[in-house]
């Protein structure tokens, strides 16, 4: 028997930034085929839907059910071959902090479940207009839903009918929870309902779809926003099946809302909780106030260099606490219409942080201050988000407009060195985009 498989720290890192993990080979495609040829094939011609020639007439998708909702039956019908999967096990131990501290929930307890098919009818694609969602009972901080898990029983290519998620949407939506816990104020699914409709028209530049082969595995965090992908003409029929996990002998040491989320701050949680929690000391002030940002790379401070008052002046790294630093080293952190969006003012100019519209002769492109123009009241190149790396107050500063990160370039220890934006993910940046937030 094979040892279960952990996720490696950078899987676990892209979880808690993104909400989902395409997990590859949970099972061999030879076997995921044998399923799908003696399992999912009768199953669905019994209900009068034939995969080899998928009809275009109807709806976009469908929820095929059988009996006690199951609609495999026998010796596959808890397809031995993906629950036993030390691929799966592993990852699912790594994002619930052990073994012991989950379970199978509802159909996924005895079976596959039901089958979630989409039809190949969209002449173009185009993200789902609606249907957007998160699963379980995610309108309250102390749902019991974990991760949501969905076997790709078949290759899904782009546009092929994969589900469309907002990257990074499972942060807005924790966030708003632990900020409402923290007011006392009581969990609403209208509120809910509201948060999550501004998060999808705010955040159609997040939007990713899904593809993977067959015998991998998507895993979504239960507030991650989604939504099932239309499939276009052309490709075979979408198959997968929603299962999910749940927190098991879990119970938060308190019973207010407000107490949780005070206790999820001062706890060291699962990386699935992890994601939930509020930005160390920023966070705690109640997003927003006044901070330095320490690099990790270099131990310097962000900087207005020169505390120039200019237009367009620019950032770089100076001493080794705020203090050095003075009134150019302080930022105040101002939230920005909820969604998770902030703007960095300077205490020393006023002005706030952005980046250069060109690059230099480096081709970088270097964060400046800057006005916000009146017309530019809620312009993205003033806004930033804040991702939580790891334990110990770390933070990822995204830059909105670019979805590029803050960034120290080269990596450089000297004080006047320029910051930037570069790179996608932390791992691109290593230490130089990773940063401390300290008292100012």
């Amino acid at each position: 028997m094979q040892n279960d498989r952990p996720l490696s720290e950078a899987e676990v890192r892209q979880f808690e930034r993104d909400g989902y993990l395409i997990l590859q080979n949970v099972v061999d495609y030879t076997e995921a085929e044998r399923f799908y040829t003696q399992a999912v094939v009768p199953a669905l011609t019994a209900h009068n839907i034939d995969p080899t020639n998928p009809p275009t007439d109807r709806g976009g998708g469908a929820h095929v059910k059988g009996t006690n909702g199951h609609l495999i039956g026998g010796n596959d019908k808890r397809w031995p071959a993906f629950f036993d999967s030390p691929v799966l096990k592993g990852a699912l131990n790594s994002l619930h902090g052990g073994r012991d501290r989950w379970g199978w929930k509802d159909g996924a307890r005895d079976g596959v479940g039901w089958i979630h098919v989409r039809f190949p009818k969209a002449d173009k694609w185009s993200p789902p207009s609606g249907g957007w969602h998160t699963d379980g009972d995610t309108h309250t901080l102390t749902s019991t839903q974990s991760v949501v898990v969905l076997p790709l029983v078949s290759a899904i290519q782009p546009g092929g009918g994969g589900t469309c998620m907002i990257r990074g949407s499972h942060r807005m939506m924790g966030e708003k929870l632990m900020r409402d816990a923290l007011n006392n104020k009581a969990p609403s699914r209208q509120e809910h309902g509201k948060h999550l409709n501004k998060i999808v028209e705010e955040n159609q530049h997040a939007i990713v779809e899904a593809t993977g082969r067959a015998g991998d595995a998507l895993l979504i965090h239960p507030f991650l926003v989604h939504a099932a992908g239309p499939a276009c003409r052309g490709h075979p029929l979408r198959i997968s099946f929603n299962l999910a996990t749940r927190h098991r002998n879990y119970q938060y040491p308190c019973n207010t809302p407000d107490e949780v989320a005070h206790w999820m701050q001062q706890t060291s949680p699962s990386p699935i909780l992890r994601c939930l929690m509020r930005i160390d000391d920023f966070e705690r002030r109640g997003y927003g106030g006044l901070f330095g940002f320490q690099s990790v790379c270099s131990g310097k401070h962000l900087n207005l260099y020169n505390e120039c008052s200019d237009d367009g002046a620019p950032v770089k790294i100076w001493g080794s606490s705020v203090g050095k630093g003075g009134k150019a080293s302080r930022w105040c952190v101002v939230p920005v219409r909820g969604g998770g969006w902030y703007r960095i003012q300077s205490v020393c100019s006023g002005k706030f942080l952005t980046v250069a519209e060109k690059e230099d002769k480096n081709g970088h492109f270097q964060v400046v201050c800057r006005s916000v123009p009146p017309e530019e009241e809620g312009a993205r190149r003033f806004l930033w988000t804040f991702i939580p790396e790891g334990c110990g107050g770390l933070v990822a500063i995204r830059h909105v407009a670019s979805d590029r990160l803050l960034n120290v370039a080269g990596a450089n220890r000297a004080d006047g060195s320029k910051v930037i934006v570069w790179g996608a993910t932390v791992e691109e940046g290593g230490h130089a985009s990773r940063w401390r937030l300290t008292p100012a």
